[in-house]
């Protein structure tokens, strides 16, 4: 890992609590802004789970036009509670 920062977040649907979407969002935002470094966070639902990052261009795999197309993007470690924080693997972070 090149950085203590992390780049990403894969977070269980159930980690956003209950309520209205704006509800969830809020509480994913206030959470993860900080964990990030960012003001606002982009939230993706995964199905199963929420990818957070600070950039809404940001995928959990290479792109297809990328000589990597479809490997990870990240390295994950578990916080203890399904949370799961990336860090890049091989590239630099954005800001």
């Amino acid at each position: 890992m090149t950085s203590s920062l992390v780049d990403a977040v894969r977070s269980p649907i159930r980690h956003a609590g209950p309520g209205d979407a704006i509800a969830r969002l809020s509480k994913l935002q206030a959470e993860f802004a900080e964990v990030l470094g960012v003001s606002r966070v982009f939230v993706r639902n995964q199905g199963i789970e929420h990818f957070i990052t600070a950039q809404s261009d940001d995928t959990l795999d290479h792109a297809r036009d990328d000589p990597r197309s479809g490997e990870a993007r990240y390295d994950w470690l578990d916080r203890g509670d399904g949370v799961l924080y990336g860090y890049l693997k091989n590239e630099p972070r954005r800001s």
